[in-house]
């Protein structure tokens, strides 16, 4: 485990090889991990980039509850759109156009477009998934304990969200870390079980699992 600052992190992130014309960089892990704030960070010390959230490809409605737990990835969530608007764009060099969910009016009517020379983030839970992993040219797990998580979720989301996070969003989440245990094919895993990424650095275990 060793300690770094975003500002070297996003350095060697800039010197990587790219698979393809743009390159892209996943951030996954739990609900409420500190993928998205992770991701904050590390945009500040990259000159061009652009960060897309899975949140943007969900289906609605939020209050939808699955019929069992047993899923490998939450089905709540487009995953036909991400790889059809995002990811094969990006294999075949081309724009990359993709709609984004309105989690208040529950449309997709809205749509963004990502500057064709700047490196793509991708942050949310389920990114590094077995069908999407060996698109990316980075991976990073954010590893942080489940009570945590979900004392962070429903402070952001409220209370009235527990049911769905106890009952159906956490077990999902569990069967896909034990199923296909997504931190072992990380590049690097970053610890936020109560570290402050506002100070500029972060605790991590490099290559774990490769």
């Amino acid at each position: 485990m060793a300690s770094q600052s975003f500002e070297e992190f996003a350095l060697r992130i800039s010197a990587l090889k790219s698979k393809h014309r743009q390159k892209l960089i996943a951030i996954d892990g739990g609900g409420g991990a500190g993928k998205s704030t992770f991701a904050k960070h590390l945009l500040e010390y990259l000159t061009h980039a652009f960060i897309i959230h899975i949140d943007d490809f969900y289906k609605g409605p939020w209050d939808y509850r699955l019929d069992h737990r047993n899923y490998e990835v939450n089905p709540l969530f487009d995953w036909d759109r991400y790889n059809r608007e995002v990811l094969e764009p990006i294999k075949h060099e081309q724009p990359v156009t993709y709609h984004i969910y309105d989690w208040k009016k529950h449309t997709t009517d809205t749509t963004a477009s990502v500057p064709p020379d700047v490196l793509v983030i991708v942050e949310g839970g389920f990114a590094t998934q077995k069908a999407f992993s060996d698109v990316y040219d980075f991976k990073i797990w954010i590893e942080t304990d489940t009570n945590v998580r979900l004392e962070r979720a429903l402070k952001r989301d409220g209370e009235h969200m527990r049911a769905l996070w106890e009952e159906d969003w956490i077990p999902v989440e569990k069967n896909y870390f034990a199923l296909q245990n997504p931190a072992s094919h990380a590049d690097i895993v970053v610890l936020n079980h109560s570290y402050d990424f506002s100070s500029g650095r972060f605790e991590a275990i490099s290559n774990i699992g490769r």
